[in-house]
């Protein structure tokens, strides 16, 4: 007979009501059902024949077991229909032949998500929840029901028709919150599973939540989870500000959604560089990482006062500006942006009148730095003049000392530099601002002339004689301190750091054309003696600035810092303000070993290559820096000449470069004047050997020179002196050789900009003609291998005031390998 269905009566009889099945075959063709016609599940037998029942009417026939009907008791009609007979419509035809009160009605529709966990995966169940009159019902996903019954009262039902549109349109966006909810969806689940570990990716925590909430779904079961605790708010902040003289208050509050959290909590998380904070519920809160980046810096910065007050320093205002229209009450702070906008500015930088004593003639970029100076001095601020060399830092900060001499002429100001530079400041100031009073406090004699300190506008003294001076110099007033060569107090452990950190004054400014020589550390101290405290302290600096910049080129540590930094820091470059400088043309002098050398740099490479990466893999790569540059200092050493070795051995003599080096001085030394570069004072006596045996006259400058700037004004003016060799350490500042346009680098080093500081020695304002300079490499040797490596770790620094990173502190045991390979 083909298939059947299963149809339903609901009849009165005399104490009870009974349901009655039925099978119908068609239309027209309906029979009672026989309980004994049953063979198997799906197969009906009577007398129309066999015939096939579907899963639906076969499960629900399964109910009535061996009997031919279902009855109940008349008192129990009402429980009956709630339960079971009305909604046995949603699958089959049900006829009411009894007394029954039913109608229909729409009920309010909303959808809930249920979590649950076990050890390694959250799982969301979406439920339909639908609400009459305060009477709740809820499906699962995929429930097959159509239809549901209210009883309001006893004998009142009302039946519901599910929203099949609503359900439909929650159902797409619950299994689009993510691509594996999607494959999920295509099993027809009544669930979904994410893995704990994928929870936090991209922020998808958060992300999908807030869309949750934003559909009006609601969220149950946090309460309940026992391995994932979070809470699923995202961080909010409402900050309020106040300002006094030198300091700004800011009121934080921070919460998520109803868990407000202490501001010293919040820091303290970030400072251990956690990403989550425990909150009164128990749960955690999350803190997201643009959350943390947009952030941290300020959090980190200041100091936590009473409740949830940070109160920051004025140096600090720089990282206010981001924040601007997020903090109410931002308008008090307008007038420090309004000065930081003018130091960047020079265009909003009033025009300074030069002092009325000064012979200076300023050039343009020159009157721009005297004007920031000023605009540093209004409002007490420190700063660094960072141009390159030869742009005439001295120049500025003696224009700038001979003004506030004319407005404090009862205030000594003084200067702190190398030693060779001492003459070289007197000689400046004689020429440029020849009224100054100006006393040299350096030399064995000069405690016989402390106590004249006082009668003098400006003291030029040195780092070492205020190293040893300390004691003395900290008593006296001073109204300017001006680091000339700042770099020099670049570690915070020296002495002569300390030293110039108590002395006394009411500003201080500092010049360098390398304010990071070797990594962002030697910044720290520079800051810190021209604005204590603006960096933090030394620990901090390395854990939230040095360490991740230099060691883990964190390019957001690196722009936290530059806006730290940056309105403090004022750097012009040659190419944009001396464009009438003429051309430099820096070249690579490539030289090929011959066997000997060859045969010596091999078994040196090979000696330190165990011996350094046995000291890594034993001790880690921190403990075998020392290995590392005794090894690379070795096998430079050989590139130059195996002569110059420290060793008793005898290596030979033999030297790529020198065969290279005296025929191109022999050649240029008519028409040139040449400087000649050597970190190894072993190198520039080889050198000197062969220009006596060829009678070439020659200039030598090393540390133990003393006559140097007699040396230099003889290779200056004496056209029959063409070359001047000096090594790298000693000639490298302070000089100006603008006589010389040929440069030799003999052996480059990691560095750039001490071979840069060399360079500028003749390529700076004087210089007429174009500059050519030379690296001497020697090929496949770790020369050529260091100069790659500072291609590849290109510092973040240099994104902070345009500089390189150091070279052995950012080497990994790959690169050693490399090195020495």
């Amino acid at each position: 007979r083909g298939r059947a269905t299963v149809e339903f009566s609901l009849d009165e009889e005399k104490l009870y009501y009974a349901l009655n099945p039925k099978v119908r075959f068609d239309e027209s063709n309906v029979v009672e059902y026989k309980a004994e016609g049953r063979r198997g599940d799906w197969i009906y037998k009577s007398e129309m024949g066999l015939s096939l029942l579907d899963d639906i009417a076969s499960r629900t026939l399964d109910i009535f077991g061996s009997h031919n009907s279902m009855r109940v008791k008349k008192t129990e009609l009402s429980g009956f229909l709630a339960e079971f007979a009305l909604p046995l419509m949603n699958f089959h035809n049900v006829d009411l032949n009894v007394p029954v009160d039913l109608s229909e009605g729409e009920a309010i529709f909303h959808a809930k998500i249920y979590l649950s966990e076990n050890e390694e995966t959250l799982t969301l169940t979406p439920v339909f929840s639908y609400d009459y009159d305060g009477l709740i019902k809820e499906f699962e996903m995929n429930n097959h029901l159509k239809q549901m019954v209210f009883e309001k009262n006893d004998d009142e039902f009302t039946l519901v028709y599910r929203n099949d549109e609503k359900e439909a349109k929650m159902r797409d966006f619950i299994q689009n919150l993510h691509p594996l909810f999607v494959e999920q969806a295509l099993e027809n689940p009544k669930a979904f599973n994410i893995d704990i570990n994928q929870l936090f990716e991209n922020e998808w925590f958060f992300t999908a939540f807030e869309s949750i909430k934003a559909e009006n779904i609601e969220i149950l079961g946090f309460t309940q989870l026992k391995k994932l605790k979070y809470n699923p708010n995202r961080a909010k902040i409402n900050i309020r500000a106040s300002t006094g003289i030198d300091w700004f208050d800011l009121d934080i509050q921070v919460s998520f959604g109803l868990q407000s959290v202490q501001l010293k909590d919040v820091r303290k998380a970030i400072f251990n560089r956690q990403h989550y904070i425990r909150l009164g519920d128990g749960t955690l809160g999350i803190l997201p990482q643009d959350w943390i980046e947009k952030y941290a810096t300020v959090l980190k910065m200041g100091q936590v006062g009473k409740g949830n007050s940070l109160k920051m320093s004025n140096f600090h205002i720089s990282l206010i500006e981001e924040l601007y229209g997020e903090i109410d009450g931002a308008e008090v702070f307008e007038h420090l942006l309004e000065k930081r906008r003018r130091l960047r500015s020079f265009d909003q930088i009033d025009v300074m009148k030069l002092p009325e004593k000064s012979t200076a003639n300023l050039r343009e970029y020159q009157q721009s730095g005297y004007n920031w100076f000023s605009f540093l001095d209004e409002f007490g601020w420190g700063g660094i003049l960072a141009d390159d060399m030869g742009l005439g830092k001295t120049l500025q900060a003696i224009t700038f000392l001979q003004k506030q001499v004319e407005l404090k002429p009862n205030q000594p100001n003084l200067v702190v530099v190398p030693k060779s530079l001492v003459f070289n400041w007197q000689r400046e100031c004689e020429k440029f601002a020849p009224e100054l009073s100006v006393l040299i406090y350096y030399g064995p004699q000069r405690k016989t002339i402390i106590g004249d300190i006082k009668k003098y506008s400006l003291i030029v003294t040195t780092y070492g004689a205020v190293r040893s001076d300390v004691k003395e110099l900290r008593e006296i007033d001073f109204n300017y301190v001006i680091l000339d060569e700042s770099q020099a107090i670049k570690n915070p452990d020296a002495l002569a750091t300390k030293a110039v950190k108590l002395l006394k004054s009411t500003n201080r400014l500092t010049l360098t054309g390398t304010p990071i020589e070797n990594n962002v550390f030697d910044l720290y101290s520079q800051m810190d003696f021209l604005n204590p405290g603006m960096l933090g302290n030394v620990e901090f600096f390395k854990k939230e600035f040095a360490n991740p910049i230099d060691r883990e080129k964190s390019t957001s540590a690196a722009q936290q810092l530059r806006k730290l930094v940056y309105p403090f820091i004022l750097r012009r470059t040659k190419e944009e303000v001396a464009k009438e400088l003429p051309q430099k043309t820096e070249s690579v002098i490539f030289c090929e070993m011959d066997k000997q050398q060859r045969r010596v740099y091999d078994a040196f490479k090979d000696r330190y290559r165990d011996l350094v990466l046995g000291k890594i893999d034993s001790e880690g790569i921190n403990k075998a820096g020392v290995y590392i540059l005794e090894g690379l200092m070795k096998l430079r050493q050989i590139c130059d000449s195996p002569a110059i070795l420290s060793d008793t051995q005898d290596f030979g003599h033999e030297s790529v470069k020198l065969l290279e080096l005296i025929p191109r001085i022999q050649e240029d030394s008519g028409r040139h004047k040449i400087l000649v570069f050597s970190q190894f004072l072993g190198m520039l006596e080889l050198i000197r050997r062969e220009l006596d045996k060829l009678n070439i006259p020659y200039e030598y400058l090393d540390g133990q020179t003393s006559d140097r700037q007699e040396r230099v004004e003889r290779f200056q003016n004496d056209s029959s002196l063409r070359v001047f060799l000096m090594s790298l350490k000693a000639g490298g500042v302070g000089l100006t050789l603008t006589a010389a346009d040929y440069v030799y680098i003999v052996d480059p080093w990691w560095n750039p900009a001490v071979e840069a500081q060399a360079i500028d020695r003749t390529h700076r304002i004087g210089q007429e003609k174009p500059v050519f300079a030379y690296k001497m490499i020697c090929k496949d040797t770790v020369e050529e291998k260091i100069l790659q490596l500072q291609e590849k770790k290109k510092a973040l620094a240099a994104d902070i005031v345009h500089v390189e990173s150091g070279f052995v502190k950012a080497l990994t045991r790959d690169d050693v390998v490399g090195l020495f390979s």
